[in-house]
């Protein structure tokens, strides 16, 4: 038994395919077609008009520039035309996009918005990016960020000295609390227990130790030179303790006697926060 289609259908095919045929045919009669050749493709249709057994805009007929074709990033195919293919093409550098970021280039290839060697994903051991001396990051992958990396250690350059270490990270030919630099650094001044407490005991220690010393003042305690002082308003006991030697009014029994070496180591741990 014959089963026929429906009037409409049968209709409609006849129309897409009246339609199609009477664009070829215009196309061809306007000689577009040479003698025996195809028709040419249209770009925008899914079919395969000059049946080279490719359609649209899978067909490099169609990769033409200001085409209707775009660019399609996991090819090697040069699909909207204008000169550049896949990744280098910048239509296809899109965040979370198929290109890697190329590090020697000033471009975002991988679309995140930091391009060449300020991109993270170019920092690593085998990369070409240098360390940048003045942030953290580790850019060139050698596992130490800006000054701990020796290669940032040149004279004028952005590393201090750091002081602990044995390094000379500022270039300056000292190391360490040899540098001047590190003259107030806690790592370099003198203590009160290391050197200064013996420093204001054979000075002072006559008058200020014991159990009832002179104004209050006791350079056998560490508390007590960080308490506030009777007699310099607005300074702590240590810091007047050499105020009163520098003006002089200390030690009592010989104003000025205390060494000028003592003065200074003295003056310096004043200086540096009276550490402990």
């Amino acid at each position: 038994m014959l089963i026929k289609s429906p009037p409409q259908l049968r209709t409609s095919r006849r129309t897409s395919r009246g339609a199609l045929c009477f664009v070829l045919f215009i196309t061809c009669a306007f000689g577009a077609c040479g003698p025996g050749e195809p028709p040419p493709e249209v770009c925008s249709s899914p079919l395969d008009e000059d049946g080279d057994g490719v359609s649209g805009c899978s067909d490099p007929d169609c990769w033409v520039v200001g085409g209707s074709c775009v660019e399609v990033c996991t090819t090697q195919f040069d699909e909207d035309g204008d000169g550049l293919a896949a990744c280098a093409d910048s239509d296809c550098w899109l965040d979370g996009g198929e290109c890697a970021e190329v590090c020697d280039s000033d471009e975002d290839e991988d679309g995140d918005g930091v391009a060449g060697c300020d991109d993270s994903d170019c920092w690593g051991a085998t990369g070409n990016c240098p360390e940048v001396c003045d942030t953290d990051n580790d850019e060139d992958g050698d596992g130490k960020g800006g000054c701990e990396d020796s290669e940032c250690w040149v004279e004028g350059g952005a590393c201090p000295e750091k002081c602990t270490g044995g390094n000379d990270e500022d270039v300056d030919g000292t190391v360490d609390c040899e540098d001047s630099d590190c003259r107030l650094d806690k790592a370099c001044a003198p203590t009160f227990t290391g050197e200064i407490q013996a420093l204001f005991l054979q000075h002072c220690g006559k008058c200020h130790s014991g159990d009832e010393p002179a104004a209050a003042l006791n350079f056998e305690i560490y508390a007590n030179m960080k308490a506030p002082s009777n007699y310099c308003r607005g300074q702590t006991r240590g810091e007047c303790a050499l105020f009163r030697i520098l003006e002089p009014s200390m030690p009592k029994d010989c104003p000025g006697c205390v060494p000028k070496a003592d003065v200074d180591q003295i003056a310096y741990w004043v200086e540096a926060g009276m550490p402990e």
